[in-house]
């Protein structure tokens, strides 16, 4: 893969250099124009001699080895008195080292010539060259992506030589460590990876006088300083979320041996990790200085030279080394995830800071001690605590911002929007200056049962103001007294409170805030929390005439009772949520699916009346395919035709009404399933039902068109009622049927009656904040139906239809039931519910054949009418206290859409395969099933 980047990427404004990924090994930059060297190290310390080396060299167009890209290569050494060390390589090899000394005076300066006088000469080591660095365009861009930036490193000092007269060579200065990166004309740095600047070379070691009568030995050459990880100019923004580091400082050339002590060269400073004036920066990695070349002082983490400048923290931001504000800087502290700063490193880490402002959504902490610092905080977004002695820093606090901890400030501004929250929790924030909180900013109190809460300590010689503040009073559950007083700012000064709060609310629904602001020594502000002895209205928080119902009987037990002071110390959310979960709506629910589901036992009834209708005609196929709308299998003793259209023909019709006469009874047996959703209508909560069950009958003829049967079934359903009721029941109901059909003219009329008993078993959990039981019942209930159809069979076109309507009755007789498990057990005394029904629809058949099968599809559509009793109620009682309301359950649908589709396959002359879909839509009910099927005939 090649990365090429153009020339002209370097040299044009809004230009960027963009390195994304790491360099792979065979990676060619083409056209790249690197930055120049450092500086090259100083001449020979102490003698004269060699000269400085030269600046580092350009860099050239280099293929990266997988090595850190790096700077230009250093310069060549000094050339006066020493030879000249070697150009770094191609921007990718560290500087060149600095030359070794050479004679003074030899023409081809070769290192270590002896003398040809025995005068005094000098031989000195040749400066280092400097390191290279990494530069963009101006206004351009860097983003490291992961790419390690490098400065070149400079160039080692030329040892001194070594005395051929009186006195010794001095070593060569190492050379200056090229830049990690700059920046120029005020671009963006964005930073994954790492920029690191050059290190300084070291310095040459002086040269010994060993030479006869030779006095003084050469100084050692000073170290070369490290580079900066980045330099950058005024306008530039730094995203650093990888390491920033200085290059460390070249070590100090020893000084030579000789009859008079010589001295070694000074350690190279370390290099700053950022520098600049007007810079932006946002760090969430990691800000280094270099060590200078004793290993020990650290340069500058940051260094701002000018004015202008912006410092962001971000939590997980590592500093090593100092920050300068140089002319001023603003130190912030942001991002999305919450921190911590030590104020005390004010003035000793972080120097020359003028304001700190908290922004982005995090909450940071202060911590420590700071009373130096005067410049201002402001909290502009998320929240600030100042758990800190912080007294001269005046606190402004911004709409939506907050300000909390237990420490102690300057004064304290809070706008409009703006939130005070002193104390973490139950505790106390001190103020040593003004206090003002502005119309609309908000005061927040944490208070409990027993007294305790959070206050504003306001210092002697502070002036309070609350004019038009809002006072929000976050109260803890528990047993309150009829009234609670609690000290909520503390006026240590001797003038008056200024004002006083436009509103003032309370979380919990039922305790009554009132303030004084000429409380405690007659100038604090006092807050009074009272319950019981004033009147309290539960019902005033209900949103439901069920929640209403349940406030009004819990409001009657009154002080003292557990389900009363329950209730007592909610919020009006809380209270809400304490009202549904007493109300014992699924009671109620159990009564809507038990009316509700009585629809399927009278459908596989009359379903049953028409297979025995069609099974008898004289072999209208058109006809019969009305026959098996639900999944029935027959064991029929007569001669009848197939329950599938085509399956019937006269001979076998004749056959049918002759075998009738000999075996007129028949056994039968259906198994169905369905589920269910009830959906709330803004008192209920929804309901959700899945049931399965059975029904088998047996039936005769007692006449030629009228027809007798007896049938019985089971069915289990399971009901759950949500949005905060946490309450199920499971019904077990078995079914007694009586059932006729026969002719009227042309029309054909069915009908039956069912009686269902059914065993219930509730449970619900009444869980709201600070309450949690669990209580159970087990009880009986009873459910009749009466119903009857009139269809009018014919056919068209090979098409059979048939359009019908139906009329039915329902009655619900619920028992009497106790729950046990706890003091929010109900009772009640059982409930009785009548529902009508009518419908009135279509059903169509006909028949085909795929693949040599034949397919029989058939349908039904179909308008279903609900009145009556379509939103039953319970009356229920708290078991232990006798209080009774009434609750009412999910309702009805009062009209809804029946649906049936589906299709069966003959599979010989026996037998029948089916698939069936069934469905009820309503704006409140969603009622499916789907049944595969067998039919038998023996």
């Amino acid at each position: 893969m090649l990365l090429r980047i153009s020339p002209r990427v370097i040299a044009r404004a809004s230009s960027s250099l963009l390195f994304a990924g790491v360099l792979m090994a065979g990676t060619a930059l083409s056209g790249v124009a690197l930055a120049d060297g450092g500086n090259g190290g100083e001449s020979g310390r102490g003698n004269p001699g060699g000269i400085g080396g030269g600046d580092g060299a350009d860099g050239t167009t280099p293929t990266n080895n997988g090595s850190p890209l790096r700077g230009g290569g250093g310069g060549g050494g000094g050339g006066a008195g020493g030879g000249n060390g070697a150009a770094g390589a191609n921007g990718v090899a560290a500087g060149g080292a600095g030359g070794a000394g050479g004679t003074l005076g030899l023409p081809d300066g070769a290192a270590g010539d002896p003398g040809t006088s025995g005068g005094s000469i000098t031989t000195t080591g040749g400066g280092g060259g400097g390191g290279g660095y990494i530069g963009n365009g101006a206004g351009g861009t860097i983003g490291t992506n992961a790419v390690i930036l490098q400065g070149g490193a400079g160039g080692a000092g030329g040892n001194g030589g070594n005395a051929d007269g009186t006195t010794a060579g001095g070593g060569g200065g190492g050379g200056a460590g090229g830049y990690g990166a700059i920046a120029t004309g005020g671009g963006l740095v964005t930073n994954t990876g790492s920029m690191t600047g050059g290190a300084g070379g070291a310095g040459g070691a002086g040269g010994d006088a060993s030479f006869p009568g030779a006095a003084l030995g050469g100084n050692g050459g000073d170290g070369g300083d490290g580079g900066a990880g980045l330099s950058a100019s005024t306008g530039t923004t730094v995203d650093n979320r990888g390491i920033i580091q200085g290059g460390n400082g070249g070590a100090a050339g020893a000084g030579g041996t000789g009859n008079v002590p010589t001295e070694p060269g000074q350690n190279g400073a370390g290099g700053a990790g950022i520098v600049g004036s007007g810079l932006t920066i946002t760090n969430s990695g990691t800000i280094i200085g270099g060590l200078s070349g004793d290993g020990v002082t650290r340069a500058n983490a940051i260094t701002f030279t000018g004015g202008g400048n912006t410092l962001t923290l971000h939590s997980s931001s590592t500093i090593t080394g100092n920050v300068d504000g140089g002319g001023g800087a603003e130190l912030h502290f942001g991002g999305a995830t919450n921190g911590s700063f030590d104020v005390s490193e004010l003035g000793t880490q972080y120097l020359n800071m003028t304001n700190l402002e908290k922004k982005d959504s995090s909450d940071w902490t202060f911590t420590g001690l700071n009373s130096t610092f005067v410049g201002s905080t402001l909290v502009s977004s998320g929240a600030l605590a100042i758990d800190a002695t912080f007294d001269n820093s005046y606190v402004t606090v911004g709409s939506g911002a907050t300000l909390r901890g237990i420490g102690t400030t300057g004064g304290v501004a809070v706008l409009s929007g703006g939130i005070h929250a002193p104390g973490n929790a139950i505790g106390a924030q001190t103020i040593n200056g003004n206090y003002t909180l502005a119309s609309g900013a908000i005061l927040q109190i944490e208070a409990d049962s027993s007294g305790a809460n959070n206050k504003v300590v306001v210092l002697s010689g502070g002036v309070i103001d609350i004019t038009g503040s809002i006072l929000q009073v976050i109260a803890a559950a528990g047993t309150y007294a009829p009234a609670t007083q609690y000290l909520i700012i503390d006026n240590q000064g001797v003038g008056a409170v200024t004002g006083t709060f436009a509103s003032i609310t309370s979380s919990l629904a039922f305790l009554i805030p009132t303030v004084s602001y000429t409380g405690g020594n007659g100038n604090d502000v006092v807050l009074t929390l009272t319950d019981g002895n004033t009147p309290v209205n539960f019902c005033s928080v209900a949103t439901t005439m069920n929640q209403c119902n349940v406030a009004n009987a819990a409001q009657k037990l009154g002080a003292g009772n557990p389900i009363y002071d329950a209730i007592l110390v909610q919020t009006a959310a809380g209270a809400q949520q304490a009202f549904n979960a007493f109300s014992g709506e699924v009671h109620a629910a159990v009564s809507t699916t038990l009316a509700n589901d009585s629809r399927y036992v009278r459908d596989i009834i009359l379903q049953r009346l028409r297979q025995a209708y069609y099974a008898r005609t004289n072999g209208s196929t058109q006809s019969a395919a009305l026959a098996t709308s639900g999944a029935t299998a027959v064991a029929g003793l007569e001669g009848a035709p197939m329950m599938g259209l085509g399956m019937g023909s006269g001979r076998e019709g004749a056959d049918g009404a002759r075998d009738l006469a000999i075996s007129p009874i028949t056994f039968w047996t259906q198994g169905y399933g369905a589920w269910a959703d009830f959906d709330g209508n803004g008192n209920a909560a929804g309901a959700n039902r899945t049931l399965g069950g059975f029904m088998s009958g047996m039936d005769a003829m007692f006449s030629d068109s009228w027809r007798i049967g007896g049938a019985f079934g089971y069915a289990r359903s399971g009901i759950s009622v949500g949005d905060g009721r946490f309450s199920s029941a499971d019904v077990d109901s078995y079914q007694l049927a009586a059932y006729t059909s026969g002719n009227v003219g042309s029309f054909v009329v069915r009908g039956g009656l069912v009686w269902s008993w059914s065993n219930i078993d509730s449970n619900r959990a009444v869980i709201f904040p600070g309450f949690a039981e669990n209580v159970s019942a087990s009880y009986n209930g009873n459910t009749g139906q009466v119903f009857g159809e009139v269809a009018l069979p014919f056919s068209h076109s090979h098409v059979a239809y048939e359009p019908f309507g139906n009329l039915a009755w329902v009655g619900v007789d619920m028992g009497g039931f106790t729950e046990g498990g706890g003091i929010a057990a109900l009772s009640s005394g059982g409930s009785y519910d009548s529902v009508g029904y009518t419908s009135l629809g279509l059903r169509v058949a006909g028949s085909m054949f795929v693949g040599g099968a034949e397919v029989i599809p058939r349908g039904s559509v179909a308008w279903l009418h609900a009145f009556g009793d379509v939103d039953p109620a319970q009356g229920l009682v708290f078991a232990a206290f006798g209080q009774s309301f009434v609750a009412s359950g999910v309702p009805l649908a009062p009209d809804s859409a029946l649906i049936d589709a589906g299709f069966d396959v003959v599979v010989g002359a026996e037998a029948t395969l089916g698939l069936f879909y069934t469905g009820q839509f309503a704006d409140n009910v969603q009622d499916n099933a789907i049944s595969g099927r067998l039919n038998w005939r023996f």
